[in-house]
């Protein structure tokens, strides 16, 4: 069912139901890897990369296959292959130029956003830097078009206006070098809140894109909402899981325990077929696993005109995934542990292939 915009939220949503609806738990298998600091992961063919806390190497490279050591890149310094504070990745995302695997990563002290060539890192045995562009705070939640650093979609977050006292609403945009060209209305007013600041951080999500297509997607982090923008077709909508709050009568309480604790988070797309995967915290495998004291979250896959395709109980809560489309692995990293685990997706693709 079609559900034009309300008086809250602007984009015509389809109520889905996803809810409760994964096959067997997947039971994480620990890789026989040490890598300390680890944060992020991205694999890709035969290369297993971590982007790192090390100083010396923030960005390491592994033989996917073997686990061997291939090279570090990406230290601490002026240079400008260096960085000057960490470097983060954000919202996973790689992509390719000529061929070139880039990974484009963004240094916590300057906002400096920089690509590592890491094909050309490898051939040539040290650090190769590709474009660089300054980011100022409003460009942290982004993700990148047309894979390169010119052009990005970000969502700029609410935050308290100094002069009025008011909250300003979130602002979902394409950028074109850090300025807006295209604003997109999400929301027409701000959801029903006991206090107007505890919305600071509450419309924040994850961002993934279409490897081929100016398409992205936000999972988001509080309600039970996919967001779709087509960029190219200039075509926005929502899926959302019918039954649970929608941004018309959720109501924010002080008190986080009192919240709806559903929502998305990690979105990553599937480069080699048609959908993505996200996680999911909504669902009674979650509400079992928090009533005894731990976390766990559902993987679900959907198309990108958002059908739910499968999915499937993860029984280790992580922090950064990437996904192989060879092995049929999920690759993940826990942050506390600094632990990296696979999860074994081969049963639930070919579930998905067969149905």
């Amino acid at each position: 069912s079609n559900r034009q915009s309300d008086d809250t939220f602007a984009l015509e949503t389809r109520e889905v139901d996803f809810m409760n609806k994964t096959g067997d738990e997947i039971k994480a298998m620990p890789l026989n890897l040490e890598v300390p600091g680890v944060m992020d992961v991205v694999v890709y063919d035969s290369l297993l990369i971590f982007v790192t806390r090390d100083p010396s190497s923030m960005l390491q490279v592994y033989n996917k296959n073997t686990l061997k050591h291939l090279a570090s890149f990406c230290q601490r310094g002026r240079a400008q292959n260096e960085m000057a504070g960490q470097a983060f990745l954000i919202n996973e995302q790689y992509y390719f130029r000529n061929r070139d695997l880039i990974i484009p990563l963004i240094d916590n002290k300057s906002l400096v956003q920089k690509e590592f060539n890491i094909s050309a890192s490898l051939c040539e045995g040290h650090t190769v830097v590709e474009n660089t562009e300054q980011r100022s705070h409003d460009d942290l939640e982004s993700i990148l078009l047309n894979n390169g650093l010119e052009n990005s979609f970000s969502v700029k977050n609410p935050y308290i206006d100094v002069a009025t006292g008011t909250l300003t609403m979130p602002v979902y945009a394409v950028k074109e070098h850090n300025k807006i060209v295209r604003e997109i209305e999400v929301f027409k007013e701000h959801v029903n809140s006991e206090n107007p600041e505890t919305l600071e951080l509450w419309y924040h999500g994850g961002l993934t894109k279409h490897p081929d297509r100016n398409l992205v997607v936000m999972a988001m982090g509080s309600l039970d909402y996919l967001l779709f923008f087509d960029l190219d077709k200039d075509k926005n909508y929502a899926v959302h899981q019918k039954g649970t709050p929608t941004a018309q009568d959720v109501y924010v309480y002080m008190d986080y325990d009192k919240n709806y604790s559903g929502g998305f988070g990690g979105p990553i797309a599937d480069r080699e077929s048609d959908m993505f995967f996200v996680l999911y915290s909504g669902g009674k495998y979650t509400e079992d696993a928090i009533n005894e004291g731990t976390m766990r979250s559902e993987l679900l896959l959907f198309d990108w005109d958002g059908n739910y395709l499968g999915g499937a109980k993860l029984d280790t809560n992580y922090h950064a995934h990437s996904y192989d489309p060879d092995s049929k692995l999920l690759y993940t990293v826990n942050l506390a542990s600094e632990k990296i685990y696979t999860f074994d997706l081969s049963g639930l693709m070919s579930s998905i292939k067969n149905k």
